[in-house]
């Protein structure tokens, strides 16, 4: 396997569907070394993805929304250290609010997932309204931005992000998100496919192509988006969220700064009324040419992009995710790997 790897990199053209088969391969053999009773349980999870997106599409837009959403709130009663990840997050950010209105963000936020997944298994139904389904304030940023070579779209996990990407293709611009592999190869293809029939160009980190698949999508006028509001193990640094250092992805940052690229955010959410509001802004780049200090002044801008919209919208977070996980070693640095 080694060998066969060996050879595939050192080759001068080399179709990535073939690495993609490859590894494909390496992480089956990897599953079937995982412990018994772990296979039983991703097993148990595929199949009851398979039952669940059958039964989906049997159900009326409106009811599948109202089911899914009480699937939602019912994790939250029954996922007690999800739960508590929430509160704690929550009681983190906004310290002036009272229990009762935490647990209830807590709470909707759990019902926007379950929601988030009947519309990610429902686009062939949704993609026949999306111009009713979705409306969009501020395109010509956007528009503007993909002009020259491309551009980097900052984004986090606020309202139905997938939904975002799927209806910006159906607009037909060129997305392509970096993404992280899913931990069972399974679920990662069903992910890869659905997005790859909505128009989404999926870029899997970590990959002998990744670097040239993003040049590839920066210099084709293609939107590289990016979602910055995770703890992750990626080169990055500690910046200012929600008044606590949050650790921090550099690789938006990065990335503008190397190709120049122009820079905007973009973040929907679910309205009250049915269907969703995306709202694009541009960003500011800076560039002093000090790379160093160029990077945390705009990682720190992409970041407080991220934490205003989801001010706005608290319910329509992920606040089951540890987001301050990570957390500096000494109060005085900034940058975790001084070879940024």
């Amino acid at each position: 396997m080694k060998e066969k790897f060996g050879q595939l990199q050192n080759c001068k053209r080399v179709d990535k569907r073939h690495i993609s088969l490859l590894y494909c391969h390496v992480n089956m053999v990897k599953q079937k070394k995982l412990p018994l009773k772990q296979r039983i349980v991703r097993g148990i999870i595929v199949i009851a993805f398979y039952l669940v997106r059958s039964f989906f599409g049997l159900l009326p837009l409106r009811i599948g929304l109202a089911f899914s959403g009480f699937l939602g709130r019912l994790c939250f009663h029954l996922l007690p250290h999800e739960r508590r990840t929430a509160l704690k997050g929550l009681r983190s950010a906004f310290p002036g609010k009272s229990d009762e209105e935490i647990r209830s963000t807590a709470k909707e936020s759990f019902i926007n997932l379950g929601m988030n997944f009947y519309e990610i298994l429902s686009m062939r139904r949704i993609r026949r309204i999306f111009d009713d389904y979705v409306t969009i304030e501020g395109e010509e940023c956007l528009r503007e931005a993909v002009k020259g070579q491309g551009c980097v779209y900052i984004t986090g996990h606020v309202g139905n992000w997938e939904l975002m990407a799927f209806y910006l293709a159906y607009r037909g611009y060129k997305i392509t998100p970096i993404a992280k592999e899913l931990y069972d190869t399974r679920l990662n293809e069903i992910l890869l496919k659905l997005r790859s029939e909505n128009g989404v160009h999926t870029i899997l980190r970590d990959k002998p192509y990744t670097s040239r698949s993003i040049i590839k999508a920066l210099r084709g006028k293609g939107v590289l988006g990016m979602l910055i509001d995770q703890d992750t193990k990626l080169q990055g640094i500690f910046v200012d969220f929600f008044g606590k250092k949050a650790y921090t992805t550099i690789g938006a940052a990065s990335l503008a700064l190397k190709f120049k690229s122009a820079v905007v955010a973009g973040f929907i959410h679910r309205q009250k009324g049915g269907g969703h509001e995306l709202v694009i802004t541009p960003v500011e780049l800076t560039d002093t040419g000090d790379k160093k200090l160029d990077i945390y002044e705009n990682t720190l801008r992409y970041s407080k992009a991220v934490e205003d919209a989801v001010r706005e919208y608290p319910a329509q977070w992920v606040w089951m995710h540890r987001r301050w996980k990570t957390q500096p070693k000494s109060s005085t640095k900034t940058v975790r790997d001084e070879k940024v």
